[in-house]
């Protein structure tokens, strides 16, 4: 699959999902349409466990970060000042 060649190519720590009938577009396509049903993929969201496993990462990558423990319980100033 091309999952498993990537993580034969990629010499860093890698992680792959392999999501049943999700595209590349991180849409659903239930009719296997392929190309033919990109333009209606991308009107639509993109498929929820694509979110969850995204937010699953990001949280763990944000708890181990260093960076991260240090921004904790700090606001923002998104003011420009």
């Amino acid at each position: 699959s091309d999952l498993a060649r990537m993580a034969e190519l990629i010499p860093q720590p890698f992680e792959s999902h392999l999501v049943p009938g999700v595209t590349h577009l991180m849409r659903d396509d239930p009719n296997d349409a392929g190309l033919k049903g990109y333009k209606a993929q991308a009107k639509q969201p993109v498929d929820g466990r694509v979110i969850e496993l995204v937010a699953e990462w990001l949280d763990g990558s944000a708890s181990s970060s260093p960076e991260s423990h240090a921004l904790r319980g700090h606001k923002i100033d998104r003011s420009g000042r």
